[in-house]
C-alpha cells in the first residue's frame, strides 16, 4: 500500500530475472476508494 498525493494506492507486478538482473515485466498501480462511494446496482 502506498499513501501518496493521489490517496491510498496499491500496486502489483511481475519481475523477471535475467542472469543477475531483475527487470519489471508488468506493473499495475490502482487507486483504492471506500465501497460506500459506489452506488448499488439495481
Amino acid at each position: 500500500m502506498l499513501n501518496s498525493q493521489i490517496k491510498i494506492c496499491g500496486g502489483s507486478g511481475v519481475l523477471v530475472k535475467t542472469g543477475k538482473e531483475w527487470k519489471i515485466k508488468h506493473y499495475v498501480l490502482s487507486m483504492a476508494f471506500p465501497n460506500d462511494t459506489i452506488p448499488e446496482s439495481k
